[in-house]
């Protein structure tokens, strides 16, 4: 019969094959938009992902490998070359072979006096919570496998895995492919990626080894604990905290017409100049199961490393001295060999005091800082340090060290203070008025302004971000990808609620709102508010201090817990933190005494709750719903079903938009 050429058939045929070619148009000319739609609804229901680098991924700003190092362009020579510099760093501090040997005679000695305990056995259990804690799409160092496959590995596989760590631990063998890592360089910035020096390794290591140090940390941590002044790598822990004893010592000190000298020590390749035989025995003190140590022991002093660079790999070289590359519990060792600083600074007594609370050092792994009241007792505290990293083959750097002095506040404006000079190492350390300490800005004038000013910037690159990766998206998904990545402000518990540049930031944040939502720029913020589903910034700034005041007063840390029950006295109207929890009691009517106590938590957050839906009602909610109406008919998202004669334009839309943001 073939095709008819005419009728009604003929009609429907050719109608069909225009729409289908039309929709094929129109899919090709929106493709990007319905990657970026479908790639945000996945980001929104996976957090597990990093949300920028997916964006450099889609934008293909992936960066490229440097075709010369050091003017050299074979891939071979490039990695002998690195791994060359590697081989000397981690052959850098003396290896005692005698040393290591008394460690293994007494690890032996309490193995012949005990027996193979069921403690020591690895459960199911013991390694399914090890799994759960993995992060996604990790490669291991030799095999094609990533953290994938273990995650979603049926439960047969957990029970494999325990007999096999059950089997390392008693026999105190580790598996070869746990005992080698791989060394990829990356650039430091963009600036220089022709010289070797711009660059720092990254170790990939073994997936399984990843699951043993879960194991280690979880059924162990007890061996492993650190002293109060040591906030690195520690449950309900944190960089704020850490910053937070630093603003609030300094500002009892100078409150009380004292000086403060702050020294912000840098240790180089700390984590990576570990001695061995110093670090075994501090895990042999805090009396960590012979069991484990012999694992420890053999895993370490057997370890391997190699050099990846393109395709090209280097043969693997001994490693002795630094914690395993690329291993979960090599943080923890580090701060476990650290302590013992930590913990001489504290037996010395030299240093800033609150009350009978010693706050003369603080920690956060290797970023070491350093508080006293006068220039003496800071340098008998250098010394300390000096001794310490002489005994332990720590190398401060004095370049990278700096020094601040916070002056008495009743004579701040005074010209007569001397700067008397600190050594480190035989070198001089400099003086700044402003440095960076955890990522937070602190300045000797004990301002918040130059912190907030820079978060503020990030906030608005981060903005413009994304409004230009998803401008095309509905203003919903745009608002959640906004709260949900944008929104971090890290260090924000820290700042002075009062201070003018927190209204800043919040001015780019409703600002932000409504370039999402396409509205004018002058709409009331109450409905930029309503239409986002969320509190104004300020709020959130309000609520997230509140949160960090119960976390800090729940704390196991001695040090924060005491010092956030004493800022809720009377006494201390003047600390940077205890003018914010001032300041919130009488924002939204809370009692004092309420903040002292972890018992008033939920009582604290209801009442902020009701003060706050009290704040922000919107006030006219049927011309609410009419804008919201309206803005999801612009949008294409609702379908506008009227007379003919009733039909409003899209000018005629807008301008109602305009009228009701702005009335």
């Amino acid at each position: 019969m073939g095709k008819p050429h005419s009728g009604i058939v003929a009609q429907i045929r050719r109608t069909t094959r225009a729409r289908y070619h039309q929709a094929i148009r129109l899919v090709l000319k929106k493709e990007k938009d319905l990657i970026k739609q479908k790639f945000a609804e996945c980001l929104m229901n996976n957090r597990s992902r990093d949300f920028w680098s997916e964006i450099k991924k889609l934008r293909h700003r992936s960066q490229n490998m440097a075709a010369v190092i050091d003017n050299c362009s074979d891939p071979d020579q490039i990695a002998a070359s690195f791994a060359a510099s590697n081989k000397l760093l981690y052959s850098s501090v003396n290896f005692n072979e005698d040393e290591m040997h008394d460690i293994r005679s007494c690890i032996d000695d309490k193995l012949s006096n005990t027996r193979l305990h069921q403690s020591f056995v690895v459960t199911f259990n013991d390694v399914q919570q090890s799994i759960k804690g993995l992060k996604h799409g990790k490669n291991d160092s030799e095999c094609t496998i990533t953290t994938d496959h273990f995650i979603h590995a049926c439960a047969e596989l957990h029970i494999h895995i325990a007999l096999l760590v059950s089997a390392m631990f008693s026999h105190g063998i580790a598996v070869q492919g746990m005992k080698l890592s791989t060394i990829k360089p990356i650039p430091k910035n963009k600036l220089n990626l022709a010289d070797s020096n711009n660059y720092r390794s990254i170790a990939i290591s073994s997936v399984l080894g990843k699951i043993v140090d879960r194991i280690l940390l979880n059924r162990f941590q007890e061996y492993l604990i650190t002293s109060d002044s040591q906030f690195g790598f520690k449950s309900e822990h944190s960089t704020n905290m850490c910053t937070f004893l630093l603003k609030e010592t300094v500002s009892y000190y100078t409150n009380n017409e004292s000086s403060v000298y702050c020294i912000c020590l840098d240790a180089t390749k700390a984590f990576d100049r570990i001695c061995y035989t110093k670090l075994f025995n501090c895990l042999i003190a805090r009396n960590l199961p012979a069991i484990i140590l012999r694992f420890l022991v053999n895993l370490y002093t057997e370890q391997l490393m190699c050099v990846q660079w393109a395709a090209s790999k280097t043969c693997p070289f001994s490693v002795y001295n630094g914690v395993k590359q690329g291993a979960i519990c090599s943080p923890v060792l580090f701060c476990v060999y650290i302590d013992e600083l930590l913990c001489r600074l504290r037996s010395a007594n030299i240093g800033c005091f609150m009350g009978n609370i010693y706050v003369g050092c603080m920690a956060y792994a290797d970023d070491l800082t350093l508080l006293a009241p006068t220039a003496s007792a800071m340098r008998s505290m250098l010394d300390i340090c000096s001794q310490f990293a002489a005994e332990y083959n720590v190398c401060f750097n004095a370049s990278k060290s700096k020094c601040l002095l916070f002056k008495p506040r009743p004579f701040k404006a005074a010209a007569t203070h001397t700067q008397p000079s600190f050594y480190v190492g035989g070198k001089i350390i400099e003086y700044v008025n402003r440095w960076p300490h955890l990522g937070n800005i602190i300045e000797v004038d004990q301002s918040d302004a130059a912190c907030i000013i820079n978060r503020r910037n990030l906030l608005i690159g981060q903005i413009n971000d994304l409004l230009c990766f998803f401008g095309m998206l509905d203003p919903v998904i745009k608002t959640e990808l906004l709260y949900t990545y944008c929104s971090s402000l890290y260090g924000s518990v820290l700042w002075d609620l009062q201070l003018p540049e927190i209204q800043l930031v919040c001015s780019a944040w409703r600002t932000a709102l409504r370039r999402l939502w396409n509205v004018p720029r002058n709409t009331h913020n109450d409905i930029i508010n309503a239409l986002s589903g969320k509190w104004p910034l300020f709020e959130e700034l309000c609520r997230r201090i509140i949160n960090f005041h119960f976390s800090c007063v729940k704390s196991s840390n001695m040090i924060i817990s005491s010092l956030c029950r004493y800022l809720t006295s009377d006494d201390c109207a003047l600390s940077p933190h205890g003018r914010n929890i001032r300041f919130l009691c009488e924002k939204y009517d809370f009692s004092l005494r309420s903040f002292g106590y972890l018992e008033s938590y939920d009582a604290v957050l209801a009442r902020f709750y009701e003060c706050v839906g009290a704040l922000h009602f919107v006030g006219n909610r049927e011309h609410f719903s009419v804008l919201a109406e309206l803005l999801m008919i612009r949008n294409g998202v609702s379908e506008f079903c009227s007379e003919p004669n009733s039909f409003l334009s899209a000018v005629e839309i807008n301008d109602i938009i305009d009228y009701l943001c702005t009335e």
